[in-house]
């Protein structure tokens, strides 16, 4: 299955891209007949999986690509997870303090976390199901084709592979799951953010379903679901016929709130604020924040839609739906965050956006405090001090990509030429050449990276300080607790201490 994204081949069924993290259409659930009591095969059979909300989607270039830009930077270190009890997500694997969570021997298909980064669900290629906390795992189920983890943590569901819609609380000592509903249900559900509510499509009907304290009831007619917050109060649902996105209220009240709306939605981290960008015309984007279901706020009107701006140490928990690439973001409320896209803008509530750079930026991170923000435009990386009403100076004028430390004291980048650098104090260090990956801490004071068919380490930006480990490596990972390698022998494994140091920068 490949990427629409990056291009990246995955395998056949996988729910996430293994380079870029961005979700993949699910495949349909394997046809395994239901039994009735007497042991025979149900003869009812499982009907498709709605594709129309695929195909009626407009997709836009522009949106995918920023969006594509906040996964990779969630992905391979730029975006890490604080805290001691935090669990990392990387392809294949799932890490929590310095030690890869594998349960039983099946590999991981896909994993998800919780927003505080506390809790993980594992998906497993025998079709199992899991969660992990405090480094523990537990089973949650088996025969599951998907999945959702509250953005809590607290619950997560899934279909069976009979297309049955179960959840389960996970904060119990023993997971018991509970069937919700009996009937077929579709991939593209929504589960609240403390778990207890869910939003769903029955297979073959039209309607959409609420489902809350334990009782379940239709609130809409021709609507797939976007989000859903706590309780049901905040419901926000998409029509494929109308390209229209709508938000409802538990009572099955609808607000119609834009049409031609794009695949690419974020949401805040009660669910209740959405932005969003709708096409209005040739080359025209307008991007758009709705809170609590009032009328949209423009963010941007311009050629290209526009991302929140993740900052270092925040995670992105990625939400897999079949029509949707939907991400919870960790912010309460999106007020006076940045966004990036055709340029860097602020939005604050009540005087609209802040243009910070009119420059179109390729890739963009900020610090925990968004007072200093750094873009990656056509003319290099720059610094933009955002209290200064954006002043800016380009640190680097040949940059393809770059990591930031939290406090953006500490850059790492690399140029056209493939080489790695370590800028600090405005002093710029060349580490080493022909860097085809690398890693950076959190703190942002030691990377890894590899350099041809070397695996090395350095602290500090001094390159006499480099260090060579002797195991290959294909993949590179980091988290709070530490780096992480994969190879096709050893798989994901945490790197050890090296005893060498070796200056390859080819300077005395």
């Amino acid at each position: 299955m490949k990427c629409s994204y990056c291009g990246k081949n995955n395998r056949q069924g996988a729910l996430v891209c293994k380079r870029c993290g961005i979700a993949l259409p699910p495949s349909p659930p394997p046809a395994e007949a239901r039994r009735d009591a007497d042991g025979e095969a149900d003869p009812k059979p499982l009907r498709a999986r709605r594709h129309a909300s695929i195909g009626l989607i407009a997709v836009l270039a522009a949106a995918a690509a920023i969006a594509a830009l906040i996964f990779v930077l969630a992905s391979n270190g730029g975006v890490t997870l604080p805290g001691r009890n935090s669990y990392s997500v990387c392809s294949n694997a799932v890490f929590h303090n310095g030690e890869t969570v594998v349960p039983e021997d099946s590999a991981i298909l896909s994993a998800e976390t919780s927003v505080d980064g506390r809790r993980a669900a594992i998906h497993t290629e025998d079709n199992s199901l899991f969660t992990a906390y405090r480094g523990e795992t537990s089973l949650v189920a088996r025969s599951v084709s998907c999945y959702a983890l509250s953005s809590d943590g607290k619950a997560v569901a899934f279909l069976d592979l009979n297309s049955l819609l179960w959840l389960c609380d996970c904060t119990g000592r023993e997971l018991t799951p509970i069937c919700i509903c009996n009937d077929y249900v579709d991939t593209a559900f929504a589960i609240s953010p403390d778990g207890k509510t869910l939003l769903f499509n029955k297979q073959g009907d039209p309607k959409l379903y609420l489902y809350s304290r334990s009782r379940i009831k239709a609130i809409g007619d021709g609507l797939v679901p976007v989000s859903v917050s706590d309780g049901g109060s905040r419901i926000y649902a998409y029509s494929p016929s109308e390209n229209a996105l709508y938000y409802l209220t538990k009572k099955g009240k609808a607000t119609f709130l834009r049409s031609n709306i794009g695949s690419d939605i974020f949401l805040n981290r009660k669910h209740n604020e959405i932005v969003f960008s709708t096409i209005a015309g040739d080359n025209i984007v307008i991007t758009m924040v709705c809170a609590d279901g009032g009328e949209p706020a423009e963010i941007r009107n311009a050629a290209a839609a526009v991302s929140p701006v993740i900052p270092v140490s925040g995670i992105v928990m990625r939400d897999q739906f079949a029509a949707f690439s939907i991400s919870t973001c960790p912010f309460r409320s999106f007020d006076k965050k940045l966004f990036a896209g055709d340029g860097l803008v602020r939005y604050i509530p009540g005087k609209g956006s802040v243009v910070i750079s009119a420059s179109i930026c390729t890739a963009a991170a900020a610090t925990d405090d968004y007072g200093t923000v750094f873009c990656l435009e056509d003319g290099g990386l720059s610094r933009m001090i955002v209290r200064n009403k954006g002043a800016s100076s380009v640190i680097a004028d040949d940059c393809v990509s770059f990591r930031i430390s939290a406090n953006g004291s500490a850059v790492w980048y690399t140029d056209g030429a493939g080489a790695l650098h370590y800028r600090k104090g405005g002093k710029d260090a060349v580490i080493a050449g022909d860097v085809s990956d690398y890693v950076v801490s959190s703190s942002g004071r030691e990377a890894v990276f590899i350099a041809g068919d070397l695996l090395c380490s350095n602290r500090g930006g001094n390159p006499k300080q480099t260090l060579l480990y002797g195991k290959a490596a294909s993949d590179l990972f980091s988290d709070a607790n530490g780096f992480y390698v994969f190879n096709e022998v050893e798989g994901w494994t945490k790197l050890p201490e090296s005893t060498g140091k070796k200056d390859i920068s080819g300077r005395e």
